[in-house]
């Protein structure tokens, strides 16, 4: 049956691209063992086609090969982060610390993998049903081994917490009945707009009862709800680490690539503001001129009436609920082993530390008792800005990086890394 031959030969050439990763030298445990998850479901694979032949029921055999061919589709990608995640460019010094991280964040489940990946934006993996408790982030190959830009793996640790926690609590559905119900009163408050643009619904009782109608406003709850999220993920990767996400966020994107904007996403200037407003509520003190430095993309022309109205609904939507977000974020990451700058003393002792971390790079010296990943950043950011004066102008941020990165080795030997029982 040529479906068998087909389906045995892929699976072939995958067990040796398996096999050839296995000899990997793999930079820590979670990157093997994702492999290993992989290779058992290809391995299930194998036996079950060795079972069928050339009697077999061909809606049996069609099913077998079907779903072959979709793991393979959907598990090559992970291959290929895996591969990367072994790539020296990476910054493996920051590992630990981050995995450490993830296990206060998420829980001692929790296992992370760091990549350096062609997309100019980070991103994440979470969820996956094979893989629930592996955490896949990538980041810009060419930022990979700069430690300045990993404030933001704190918004992807955001994803993942939204994934593994939110969603499976009982704020969450809450949260959705809200968002909606904020959608909904939006149509209510403009019916004559929204009837002009679906003169089929007549009256606003149909509004979550009748197919056509729940279809028309429903965009406009996914783009909130979508939105929200990503409010959600500034927010703890701002709560984890400080000003330093600030300045890796403005790194990254500031002054804000030209075009339309994601409508998904909040517009960039929302954005900033909520993460400003974050930062006052949790008591890290923005950049001073922090909110100029940025501009929104281009908003859904007027041609488009539909989709305009329906993005100001998500828009005004997502913007109503994200203080409840920024309060929810704080609350879910008030543990004692996190940092926390929410009264007078604690920001007195981070302030302090930072500027002793700073002093020592200053003097061309990794820091020592630093205590937390966000004090080694938020130092860093501090020199970055400034130069080391004890280097060349021309590679100091070179060396600054390397300071950076033996001072987070260092926090690791005093630390006495272990993983969780």
């Amino acid at each position: 049956m040529m479906p068998l031959v087909f389906a045995r030969n892929r699976l072939i050439a995958f067990h040796e691209e398996l096999a050839r990763l296995e000899h990997s030298e793999f930079p820590y445990p979670a990157a093997e063992a994702a492999l290993q998850k992989i290779k058992e479901v290809f391995v299930a694979h194998t036996k079950m086609l060795d079972m069928l032949g050339e009697g077999s029921d061909p809606n049996t055999v069609n099913q077998v090969c079907q779903q072959q061919l979709t793991d393979l589709w959907d598990y090559l990608p992970f291959l290929g982060f895996i591969l990367r995640a072994t790539n020296v460019r990476n910054a493996f010094e920051i590992y630990t610390p981050l995995q450490r991280l993830a296990w206060r964040v998420l829980g001692p489940e929790a296992q992370l993998l760091l990549s350096s990946e062609w997309d100019y934006s980070p991103f994440v993996y979470t969820q996956d049903p094979l893989l629930p408790d592996f955490v896949f982030i990538g980041i810009p190959a060419h930022e990979s081994g700069n430690p300045l830009v990993f404030p933001l793996a704190g918004h992807e640790i955001g994803h993942a917490l939204w994934a593994s926690v939110v969603e499976t609590s009982l704020w969450h559905p809450a949260f959705l009945t809200r968002l909606k119900e904020s959608i909904l009163n939006k149509v209510r408050a403009r019916w004559e707009v929204f009837h002009t643009l679906h003169p089929d619904i007549v009256s606003q009782d149909d509004l979550e009862t009748e197919l056509f109608a729940t279809a028309a406003w429903a965009p406009a709850f996914e783009w909130a709800r979508r939105q929200s999220e990503e409010y959600f993920c500034d927010f703890v990767g701002l709560r984890l680490f400080g000003e330093s996400f600030l300045y890796a966020f403005a790194h990254l994107l500031f002054p804000v690539v030209e075009g339309m904007r994601a409508l998904h996403y909040p517009n960039m200037m929302r954005r900033v503001r909520f993460q400003l407003q974050a930062a006052q509520q949790f008591g890290i003190t923005p950049p001073a001129d922090y909110e100029s430095w940025f501009k929104d993309r281009d908003e859904p022309s007027d041609e488009d009436r539909n989709e305009k109205f329906l993005v100001e609904l998500a828009d005004s939507a997502a913007d109503e609920l994200a203080p409840e977000l920024i309060t929810h974020a704080n609350t879910l990451l008030q543990r004692p082993d996190l940092p926390d700058w929410s009264n007078e003393q604690a920001r007195v002792e981070h302030t302090a530390s930072v500027q002793r971390i700073y002093d020592d790079f200053n003097l061309v010296a990794p820091a020592e008792g630093a205590g937390h990943v966000a004090h080694i950043l938020n130092a860093g950011w501090k020199a970055a800005l400034s130069n080391v004066p004890q280097v060349p102008e021309h590679s100091s941020q070179q060396v600054l990086r390397e300071l950076i990165l033996k001072s987070l080795e260092v926090l690791e030997f005093e630390t006495k890394y272990s993983p969780p029982p």
